[in-house]
């Protein structure tokens, strides 16, 4: 070969070296504005991604806090029911002391009951004897006269024997 050719093809190779040092460098420069790019855009997606959890965090806590009030409010909706039913249940007649009650009621109307009768009993006797007596007096009475007739006819056949 020719020194000629032998430099047109050291030309060619420089120049072909030059190419791909250019591209090579093109190349790196491309890759590296990539991933200072990505490592922009990833930073700014953990940013966004910071912003929308802390966002988060917050609605949720006053989510909590809302409901934990809503939870004490309503609990202590039951507690005052449960207080107004105690109240309530307290003002009620105990099953026991109703028993007792009901029992010294009827204990009592028996008793009452069985005085009734009793002077009933009385009553009826009472009368019955009141009649028996008024019967006997009137009995009496007859008698009396019975009697006193008696004696006025004894005196009487008395009085004529002495005539004789």
């Amino acid at each position: 070969m020719s020194s000629m050719d032998l430099n047109e093809l050291k030309v060619i190779i420089d120049e072909r070296d030059r190419t791909y040092q250019q591209r090579w460098e093109a190349s790196e420069k491309a890759t590296v504005t990539a991933l200072n790019a990505t490592k922009d855009a990833v930073a700014a997606a953990f940013v966004a991604q910071e912003k929308a959890i802390a966002a988060a965090l917050i609605a949720a806590e006053r989510a909590v806090s809302k409901s934990e009030i809503a939870s004490e409010k309503r609990f202590d909706a039951v507690n005052e029911f449960r207080a107004q039913l105690s109240d309530q249940a307290s003002t009620f007649l105990p099953r026991a002391e109703f028993d007792r009650v009901t029992t010294a009621i009827m204990e009592k109307i028996d008793a009452s009951s069985k005085s009734f009768t009793e002077r009933l009993d009385d009553l009826r006797m009472s009368r019955d004897l009141h009649s028996g007596k008024a019967a006997g007096f009137n009995s009496g009475w007859g008698y009396l006269i019975a009697a006193g007739a008696l004696i006025y006819s004894i005196l009487a056949i008395v009085s004529m024997i002495r005539k004789w």
